[in-house]
């Protein structure tokens, strides 16, 4: 949401998807209508403190990331 605010998108859309691919296994996506990210920061996305918004600070995804991992799950782009 923030992302999409600082790059003035006029629509703002959010979109999130569940699946099963077994009984075992939950599958999650999420799709924004926001400025995307440049192929040149791709590898760096879970890096602590590294950000792509003006006032962020690098937290949230490797946080998600580690809480992913921890309950065996994981996280891509």
């Amino acid at each position: 949401m923030q992302q999409m605010e600082q790059s003035q998108s006029p629509k703002r859309k959010i979109t999130i998807g569940t699946d099963t691919t077994d009984a075992d296994t939950l599958q999650c996506s999420i799709e924004d209508s926001g400025p995307g990210v440049a192929q040149m920061h791709m590898n760096r996305l879970f890096e602590s403190f590294f950000t792509t918004k003006d006032n962020g600070i690098g937290m949230g995804v490797p946080i998600c990331r580690s809480i992913t991992d921890a309950h065996d799950g994981c996280i891509a782009c």
